[in-house]
């Protein structure tokens, strides 16, 4: 039985979607932050152009990507844009969630940053 508007075959990148967690550092009271992983997917990984901004005065390279995934209920409880997602080595923080459909698909654009 096939899924109404999800092409499974072009779902071909496995990705990681964590979730954060904050705690505060008992010495300097500052937050630290650790992911999680709640769910191992299929993606369609759609590029995007990439450009650069600057963060605390540094130029950084932005690199964003849009994932389309399966919708599923877990994910789409557990999914904000405190996540992150691990492709490879690459990792990549979420911006943006958009469903797809009546509950087809996800859409998550996301930001890899490279800073050294």
């Amino acid at each position: 039985m096939a899924i109404r508007g999800t092409t499974i075959g072009r779902k071909d990148v496995r990705i990681q979607i964590q979730s954060r967690t904050s705690t505060k550092d008992a010495v300097t009271n500052e937050p630290l932050y650790t992911y999680t992983t709640f769910a191992h997917v299929w993606a369609e990984e759609l590029g995007m152009p990439s450009g650069e901004k600057y963060e605390a005065s540094q130029q950084v390279a932005a690199n964003a990507s849009r994932f389309r995934i399966r919708y599923s209920h877990t994910v789409a409880s557990s999914l904000n844009e405190t996540c992150r997602i691990i492709r490879g080595s690459d990792t990549f923080e979420v911006s943006n969630i958009e469903p797809i459909g009546r509950k087809s698909e996800i859409l998550i654009t996301a930001e890899r940053r490279d800073n050294g």
